[in-house]
């Protein structure tokens, strides 16, 4: 991603880091996964949102809606999606997921 060094390389690390937890933790039940969303609509997403209405003049509707039209769905995550997930995951059915970045990502490549 251009213009976001720090951010891509400490992502690096993370997912560097889970590989690593995965393999020392996987003789004693433990796993590790990590999930990447893109645009979740937070209180995060609204700050962003607030700035560019600032920056451009837009309404809060046309903002919102370049954020969800920069994936192929065309929607913004809803925290509940990843609150979903990640329940599955700690769960008995996602025991033997482990070492992997979960991207809930609408369709976006990035």
């Amino acid at each position: 991603m251009a213009n976001n060094a720090a951010y891509c390389a400490s992502k690096a690390g993370l997912l560097g880091l889970g590989r690593c937890v995965s393999l020392e933790g996987a003789a004693h039940g433990v796993t590790c996964v990590s999930i990447s969303p893109t645009w979740v609509e937070t209180e995060m997403l609204r700050s962003f949102i607030d700035a560019d209405i600032a920056a451009s003049g837009k309404s809060r509707e046309e903002v919102r809606a370049d954020y969800a039209a920069s994936n192929p769905q065309h929607q913004l995550v809803q925290p509940e999606e990843i609150a979903d997930l990640a329940a599955f995951l700690v769960s008995d059915a996602g025991r033997a997921i482990t070492m992997e970045d979960v991207q809930v990502n609408a369709g976006s490549l990035w």
